[in-house]
Parts: C-alpha cells; sequence; structure tokens
C-alpha cells in the first residue's frame, strides 16, 4: 500500500537538515514520543551519508480491530532506521516491528517552502500474510498521519538548538 504524508516545520531546510542527521535529535525525539525503552543500535557518518538504527519499546495506543489483535500487542518493539544524504536533502526509513509481519519504508525529500521546510514522505507499506494482510496495511497507513504528527511536534520542540 502507498501513502505520501507531508510533515511542515517552521525552520529553513539547513536547519531541519542539521537536526535529522544529529543523534542527539533522534534520541532526544524518541524520548519525547514517550518510548519505555530506546536504544540506539548504530549511527554513522562517512561524508555526506548519516545513518541511525534505533529500537525502540512503545505502548499502541490506538484501539486495534478484532481481526488483528492478535497480530499487534499492546507494546511494539520498532526498529527504525534513518538514511539521510546532507547533499541533497533527500534519504530513507525503514521500519520494522517485531513480531508483526509487516514492512515499512519510505523516501523522504526535504523541500523549503515559504514558512520553513516540508518533509515529504513516500510510504510503502507491505504484509506478508495473504489473507489479513490487506486490513493490517490499511490499519498502519491509517495510523500513519496521527503518528507522523506526534513525531512532526517532538522534532519541532527540539529544533531551536540547530537554528
Amino acid at each position: 500500500m502507498k501513502l505520501e504524508l507531508v510533515a511542515s516545520y517552521s525552520a529553513a531546510s539547513e536547519v531541519v537538515l542539521r537536526a535529522m542527521t544529529d543523534r542527539r535529535f533522534h534520541e532526544d525525539k524518541i524520548r519525547l514520543l514517550g518510548a519505555v525503552q530506546s536504544e540506539v543500535i548504530n549511527c554513522s557518518t562517512q561524508g555526506a551519508e548519516f545513518e541511525i538504527r534505533i529500537r525502540r519499546t512503545m505502548r499502541n495506543e490506538r484501539p486495534v480491530p478484532a481481526g488483528l489483535r492478535g497480530l499487534l500487542p499492546e507494546t511494539s518493539v520498532v526498529e527504525h532506521r534513518d538514511h539521510w544524504n546532507a547533499k541533497t536533502g533527500r534519504g530513507t526509513v525503514a521500519i520494522s516491528i517485531q513480531g508483526v509481519p509487516v514492512e515499512l519504508s519510505c523516501a523522504i525529500e526535504l523541500a523549503a517552502t515559504t514558512a520553513g521546510t516540508d518533509l515529504k514522505h513516500r510510504w510503502d507499506i507491505r504484509s506478508r500474510l495473504p489473507v489479513i494482510g490487506g486490513a493490517l496495511e490499511k490499519f498502519i497507513a491509517a495510523d500513519l498521519p496521527r503518528l507522523m504528527e506526534l513525531e512532526t511536534r517532538a522534532g519541532s520542540a527540539l529544533l531551536e538548538r540547530y537554528r
């Protein structure tokens, strides 16, 4: 399932990109999101390339439909990998949820606006389940705008130190 979303920041693209390519930004953002537990698995910078992998345990706050309850636990262990090219302002995100047969991948791109910066996301949500996989993809796709809004608010609160 494909989904396009935009996160808007009231800061210049250079500021947003500095934040997105900083380990501390990601660690602090996860704390603001209320992770039960989090750990940076890997963080590296080589030239213009930045990559961070974080494992975090999050509470699921959205009610789960009866047909999906066996697939989505009350808390989820999520592995999140962000890759950025600091020269182009483009990157990728890959997300896996432990024990849940779904993969999320995303192409991301910064775009300057008159109000600041838009972070454009082109999501691809795929489940390997033949019968209820579509329902799982739709459930996750329906929740992505809410989750991205929470991440955008948390990230926005941290941008001042990158100006």
